[in-house]
């Protein structure tokens, strides 16, 4: 497998879901993996690079939609630097993922997780729109 891709949605704006996951202090707040190394452009992508691991984790960052400016939708695409993922470390690194995934976003909506048909909610709106 060439790379891994989960998602999840946060119940914030992206601006603060972007701070969750380069601000150092607030990324220990949520997980207990510590990148030692980020690249970042603001408030669109965020890569973590980990001493101990070879892969590479790159976060993209967008609104659920238009009108919903206090959701954020992260997808997690993890990949390595040979161009693929060893077969038999595919379901650990997932799971890995995933958890990491599952804590940012019990952070902001604890057991809540957002669905599309969630996404027509009104506190999800922009005072302005």
């Amino acid at each position: 497998m060439n790379f891994i891709r989960l998602e999840t949605r946060i119940h914030t704006d992206i601006n603060n879901g972007y701070r969750y996951l380069t601000n150092p202090s607030k990324i220990e707040k949520w997980t207990q993996k510590k990148p030692n190394k980020t690249e970042q452009e603001q408030f669109s992508w965020v890569v973590w690079h980990f001493e101990e691991s070879d892969y590479i984790y790159t976060f993209n960052l967008m609104r659920c939609g238009v009108k919903t400016e206090y959701c954020t939708e992260i997808h997690l695409v993890i990949t390595h630097p040979s161009g693929s993922i060893e077969e038999a470390l595919q379901e650990s690194v997932k799971a890995e993922a995933t958890a990491l995934l599952d804590a940012l976003r019990f952070e902001f909506n604890k057991e809540w997780v957002i669905t599309d048909r969630d996404l027509s909610a009104s506190f999800f709106k922009g005072s302005k729109l």
